[in-house]
């Protein structure tokens, strides 16, 4: 157990600030670094003084007026939860129609009435050119039709089919190849390649189901990789937390989530949490103390590091600082990056995002066993990949001109920023350490090194409403039926 884990000890850190430098969280710290021979950080002391004085600072805001403050916010928000949940529940005859009233009324009370009306008339024209066929969303549909026959014809022909190697890919594996890479080649032909030639028509169609399924193959066009890197061995995690007060307690229950997973880990585990002078950041909304963070990982070994919040920034100016930490180029070696979401958010979104968050837990630490032998072969992975160019990205810039320094933005992320990346594909980058100081940067971030074809999706690829509660609902099936690889099979 660490120093922080105590209750008792907390109460005498923040009356006796020490003066010597000893480590913050020290336990598990110092446990790895002697046996793993890791560096220790040198400024541990300095950053159980930022805790002494952010307690400090929550302590002198005034009491008396924080009663008043606190209802005008939350107040508002948990009665018109309680009024929308009774007017328009999500379930039953007319769910559809509510869940889009309440979706429009979230947007007005969060965005204004100019952004529903742009929002409301963009997804009036995609319903309509998507209800004709037109468009891109129309030819999408077509290819992820035609994909799905031919993914369904290839785990039904799997234990035919004689594969050079112990195991075969997985149906998800081969349905992101399929997607990503082959349907956009001038080389596919429906069902075969034409690099892959065969006497007959079945015979090029065998081969190419013999390279999609043989791991170890690569594409004859150079595209997907065939290549793995070493098993991995450890596994890191990189955790920002700002425990924003909520009336649905988002920041407990994100901690409680990763609690669950937290034995993934066997790595580094470097938590970021965020404070706020006087513990409030205005408007009525108020952040919990830096120990009620402490207090909720108690009995975990975890590294603490405190921060100042930058309400404009957010966790931009923090990212980069721990994951100096952990970097190596160690091809053994991965780390995941998350942080607790939706705590800035009054509502949540409809339920969109909570299910959304759900998703992101459970897609990225359930499936480790699945996620450890893809990220041999892919130097990312996660869910929910958008692609295309969002404005929130852009700060004004023509799309021409999005860099940052002399590199490209390869114009994808990954929606909600939990992500995976394989230290030696990430840490070898010689510009890795570099990144724009704005909101949404640790979103973008992948995107300056890593092309779309190669970051993996394990599930909801092409995300491109992520706040709409069905994206969450329709693929569930379809998910289910390829979130498992092909079993194992031995060579013939």
């Amino acid at each position: 157990m660490s120093d922080l884990d105590r209750p008792s000890d907390l109460l005498h850190l923040f009356s006796n600030p020490p003066s010597d430098g000893t480590a913050l969280g020290g336990g598990a710290h110092a446990q790895s670094s002697a046996t793993m021979g890791e560096l220790q950080p040198t400024n541990e002391g300095q950053l159980r003084r930022q805790l002494h004085e952010a307690h400090g600072q929550f302590e002198q805001t005034p009491r008396k007026s924080e009663p008043i403050r606190q209802s005008l916010g939350y107040k508002f928000v948990g009665r018109a939860e309680r009024v929308l949940d009774a007017l328009l529940p999500s379930t039953g005859r007319f769910g559809a129609v509510h869940r889009a009233l309440r979706n429009a009324f979230e947007v007005w009370v969060e965005d204004g009435l100019v952004t529903l009306g742009v929002r409301s008339t963009s997804k009036l024209a995609r319903a309509f050119g998507q209800a004709l066929g037109l468009g891109i969303e129309g030819r999408r549909a077509w290819a992820a039709a035609r994909r799905e026959v031919l993914i369904r014809s290839i785990a039904g022909s799997a234990e035919s089919i004689d594969v050079d190697g112990h195991t075969c890919r997985g149906l998800t594996e081969i349905a992101h190849i399929l997607g990503r890479d082959c349907q956009q080649c001038s080389h596919f032909r429906h069902s075969s390649c034409s690099l892959a030639p065969g006497d007959t028509d079945a015979a090029a169609r065998r081969k190419f189901r013999e390279l999609l399924l043989d791991r170890s193959a690569d594409c004859p066009a150079g595209i997907w990789p065939g290549r793995e890197s070493p098993p991995l061995k450890r596994l890191n995690l990189v955790y920002f937390v700002f425990p924003l007060r909520h009336p649905e307690q988002v920041w407990q229950w994100n901690v409680a989530e990763l609690l669950k997973r937290l034995p993934v880990f066997n790595g580094r585990r470097i938590v970021t949490v965020a404070t706020a002078p006087g513990g409030s950041i205005g408007k009525g909304r108020f952040v919990d103390p830096p120990e009620a963070v402490v207090e909720a990982f108690a009995g975990h070994d975890v590294e603490f590091r405190f921060v100042p919040n930058d309400p404009l920034r957010q966790e931009a100016p923090h990212f980069l600082t721990a994951m100096r930490e952990l970097a190596s180029t160690d091809p053994t070696e991965a780390v995941f990056y998350a942080h607790a979401k939706g705590v800035t958010r009054p509502i949540q979104g409809g339920e969109a995002i909570r299910v959304w968050t759900t998703a992101m837990y459970r897609h990225n630490l359930d499936r480790i066993d699945e996620i450890a032998d893809l990220l041999r072969r892919w130097p990312c992975v996660g869910i929910a990949k958008k692609y295309g160019y969002p404005e929130m990205f852009v700060k004004g810039r023509a799309r021409r001109a999005w860099s940052e320094g002399d590199r490209p933005w390869h114009g994808w992320h990954y929606a909600g920023t939990f992500w995976w990346a394989r230290h030696d594909a990430l840490f070898s980058r010689p510009d890795w350490n570099q990144i724009e100081l704005f909101a949404y940067a640790t979103e973008k971030y992948l995107a300056n090194f890593f092309r779309a074809d190669e970051a993996f999706c394990l599930a909801y690829d092409d995300c491109a409403r992520p706040y709409d509660l069905a994206t969450w609902r329709s693929d569930a099936d379809s998910e289910q039926r390829t979130s498992h690889p092909v079993s194992r099979r031995k060579a013939a």
